[in-house]
């Protein structure tokens, strides 16, 4: 842990995939995520072979056909700052193709080996459950979107607020942090550390952090706004956090919500009784 770049990726910003990682070139046990953005009338197809794997979209509208069903008009918000996610769960054997039907459309994905895999699952907004959490400065708005083979979650974290302090530590897998803007000349500052080394690093729109395993992660937001983050890990999360700044959630425990939250919610999507 002496290169802060081994735990940053860059976007490509002169590619259809503006991130991807493997998990084997990047060290990881089993976990690879690829993200991209396609215009209306292209598609993407692969087949799921023996790996469980998860998207998220992140803004546009699609069609998703697998060989156990097809899903029509999937998507709603145009980015991830103006409404909740739609996302699909498909297990091992599963062929499947996802159809652009707006040229603003981007999804993130990733998969992992698995041995016991969910039945395929279409997740709509109201699926998604919203938490708020306050310890002082430390306040973020969370979503669960799956939590199983592969736990797949969001996060939104306001202008000058932290989130995971005190520093929380992953003792089951490996984290991937899709990080995004609400400006593009905003950013966020990450600090990852364990024993044997201590490093910094600044995401900026579109770059993705690598948590590995047995290392410390906490992140603060610039002033500029809002940073977003969807995290991706393999199995069930676990986290134990650094007992250094225990004291700081005992002190500061009873501090309400940031008032700028929630950044987006289920009002923002039609009623139930209309999806």
């Amino acid at each position: 842990m002496t290169d802060s770049r081994s735990f940053l990726v860059r976007q490509n910003l002169d590619r259809d995939v503006f991130l991807r990682v493997s998990g084997e070139q990047h060290g990881l046990e089993k976990l690879n995520m690829v993200a991209m953005s396609l215009t209306t009338g292209k598609k993407f197809a692969l087949a799921t072979n023996q790996y469980s794997y998860g998207a998220v979209i992140l803004g546009g509208v699609c069609d998703i056909r697998t060989s156990q069903g097809a899903f029509t008009d999937v998507g709603r918000r145009t980015d991830v700052f103006t409404g909740m996610p739609y996302a699909i769960y498909l297990p091992p054997a599963t062929d499947f193709e996802i159809e652009s039907l707006s040229d603003d459309f981007q999804f993130a994905s990733c998969w992992t080996t698995t041995s016991s895999a969910a039945p395929l699952r279409l997740i709509r907004p109201h699926d998604v459950p919203v938490r708020l959490s306050a310890v002082g400065r430390v306040s973020m708005q969370t979503h669960t979107i799956l939590d199983g083979e592969l736990t797949i979650w969001e996060m939104y974290v306001p202008a000058a607020n932290w989130a995971h302090f005190p520093p929380q530590q992953s003792t089951a897998s490996d984290a991937l942090l899709l990080c995004k803007q609400d400006r593009l000349t905003g950013f966020a500052m990450h600090r990852l550390y364990n024993d044997a080394a201590d490093t910094a690093l600044v995401s900026s729109h579109n770059d993705l952090v690598v948590v590995p395993r047995g290392v410390h992660h906490t992140l603060v937001s610039s002033p500029l706004g809002t940073t977003y983050v969807l995290g991706m890990s393999a199995g069930a999360a676990a986290y134990t956090q650094d007992r250094r700044y225990a004291w700081y959630s005992r002190v500061h425990g009873n501090a309400a919500p940031d008032p700028r939250l929630p950044v987006v919610d289920i009002g923002m999507e039609p009623n139930e009784d209309e999806v």
